[in-house]
């Protein structure tokens, strides 16, 4: 009889758990993954507010929806419709200036910048 072969994947997170498991050789026929605890992600409730300027009347410039902690923000905006301008473009073509991105609450909840970021 086979010794089983143990992977430790206790305390990781969904993507390192999945990466584990990913990661299994191919000869492996069978698994058991034993879950002590699942802990579901907090969901962020986002308002996008857009210039004015930007919105026909009477369309409203806030836009809302909810995006789970851990998310990708500009890939999740995206996805939504949320339209950002050029970053090679000298200025936006909507309202003439360079737009940004300002985050008024929760940035604990977000991953450190990038340099492209900063």
């Amino acid at each position: 009889e086979e010794t089983p072969q143990v992977y430790d994947c206790e305390c990781r997170n969904f993507d390192a758990t999945i990466g584990l498991l990913g990661g299994l050789p191919a000869e492996v026929e069978s698994v058991v993954l034993n879950l002590k605890r699942v802990r579901r992600w907090p969901k962020l409730n986002v308002v996008v507010e857009y210039p004015p300027i930007q919105c026909a009347d009477p369309k409203d410039n806030k836009v809302s929806f909810e995006l789970v902690a851990g998310e990708n923000l500009k890939r999740a905006l995206q996805s939504r419709g949320i339209v950002f301008e050029d970053r090679d473009a000298k200025k936006c073509d909507f309202c003439g200036q360079k737009c940004t991105v300002q985050i008024d609450t929760g940035m604990q909840l977000l991953n450190p910048m990038g340099l492209t970021e900063q």
